[in-house]
């Protein structure tokens, strides 16, 4: 599985974006810095994917999503983006990655999203960091593409057939991606987030295990 965008990204690279880059940029005193961090943090993502087979392509440019062709609007800022798209070098798996960049007025956000084509029980990827005038924000996203019941009380036992498909998904999910290590990696992060003193004159950060 080391050609699997989840499993080459999933092991190393977000949490060597969590940490490199979150938590030591919580730290700088001013957007600036942080963008600068970021960014570099994010470069260096990509370069990792190189190393794991995969390759740079044009699908984000053909699309008219390159290096400075789109701008978009976020929080009323009007900031430029660019796309830089990977496949997976392996003949007989459809892998792919890219890596999103916004950037202006104050704004900057990196992320990084991988996906497998075929096989449907690998997750996608999905990890961006953000640093503004309101702080850093860092999120890390195994998003599963089958259903697994997670909108439902976990405790409750199924009733249908398609009850016991959607738990039987879930139980896989955490054996093979949500495992305990995964889940602890996780809770340190949210730790180190709640538990960080940012000097005064920095915005407090938020830190949170729940989606949004």
């Amino acid at each position: 599985r080391n050609t699997h965008p989840a499993g080459v990204l999933a092991g190393r690279t977000p949490r060597a974006l969590a940490y490199s880059a979150g938590l030591c940029c919580a730290q700088a005193l001013d957007q600036t810095a942080a963008s600068a961090a970021l960014a570099e943090t994010h470069k260096q993502a990509q370069t990792r994917l190189v190393a794991a087979g995969f390759a740079p392509n044009t699908f984000a440019a053909d699309l008219g999503f390159g290096s400075g062709e789109f701008q978009v609007e976020i929080a009323g800022r009007v900031v430029g983006g660019s796309v830089t798209s990977f496949r997976g070098l392996h003949e007989q798996r459809q892998t792919w990655a890219s890596a999103l960049v916004l950037e202006g007025d104050g704004f900057a956000r990196y992320a990084l999203q991988a996906w497998n084509g075929p096989e449907i029980d690998v997750p996608n990827l999905y990890v961006s960091a953000t640093a503004s005038s309101d702080g850093i924000d860092l999120h890390l996203d195994l998003r599963p593409r089958l259903d697994a019941a997670y909108d439902q009380d976990p405790d409750a036992p199924p009733t249908t057939r398609e009850g016991f498909v959607r738990i039987a998904n879930r139980n896989r999910y955490d054996q093979v991606y949500y495992t305990a290590e995964a889940r602890a990696a996780t809770a340190s992060l949210v730790a180190a987030g709640k538990n960080f003193a940012p000097p005064v004159d920095v915005v407090q950060g938020r830190a949170t295990d729940k989606a949004g």
